[in-house]
């Protein structure tokens, strides 16, 4: 149902939250359908934010969902390494530390 119905939307902000994102696998979780339903909203977004915390950051879980450069924003808990910052200020992908 869900494959039908997102090329029916238009989504102007999307906030996902990730269980992994690394610069090698890029966004990613522990469930195939929720990533190809991510894949799918992400297509339809205007921006999309990942949402993590601390732990996430460097890890990989299972499923790709999409590369880091198809993000808008990423917004988590604790200041990013420089690597990080780097890669994603290469990218135009801003940070958000709250």
């Amino acid at each position: 149902m869900a494959e039908r119905t997102i090329p029916l939307l238009h989504i102007t902000k999307m906030f996902m939250g990730v269980d992994g994102i690394s610069m090698e696998n890029g966004v990613t979780t522990y469930s195939d359908l929720e990533a190809r339903i991510a894949e799918l909203m992400m297509g339809k977004s205007a921006e999309v934010y990942a949402v993590f915390d601390h732990s996430k950051l460097g890890r990989s879980s299972l499923f790709t969902v999409g590369p880091v450069s198809s993000l808008t924003g990423c917004i988590t808990d604790r200041p990013l390494p420089k690597d990080w910052e780097s890669l994603l200020s290469e990218n135009g992908i801003s940070t958000y530390v709250v």
